[in-house]
């Protein structure tokens, strides 16, 4: 029985995987943000570890795999909006004259 839970287990992480490059790589070339919320990026990647720590104390491949891949995928996407939210936030510093 446990060797059909892994599978499905991972693939249900594939799965994930496969829907999260997209938007990663469009995210690394553009490196356009406008349409994902900080708070969800960040969400997703506190999450993200929170699931890869769950999965460590259960011992569980598919859930550290997927999820260290998942990590590797979002990291970069919240770095990007970060850095795109603080040049809008120095940008609107800058025109208010403050």
């Amino acid at each position: 029985m446990q060797d059909i839970t892994s599978i499905i287990g991972f693939a249900a992480g594939l799965i994930l995987i496969v829907a999260y490059v997209p938007q990663a790589i469009k995210t690394i070339k553009t490196k356009s943000t406008n349409d994902i919320s900080l708070l969800f990026a960040i969400f997703i990647f506190v999450g993200d570890v929170l699931w890869i720590i769950y999965g460590l104390i259960l011992k569980s491949a598919p859930l550290i795999i997927t999820n260290l891949a998942l990590g590797i995928l979002i990291l970069p996407v919240l770095l990007i909006k970060i850095k795109n939210n603080l040049k809008k936030l120095s940008t609107n510093y800058n025109k208010t004259g403050l």
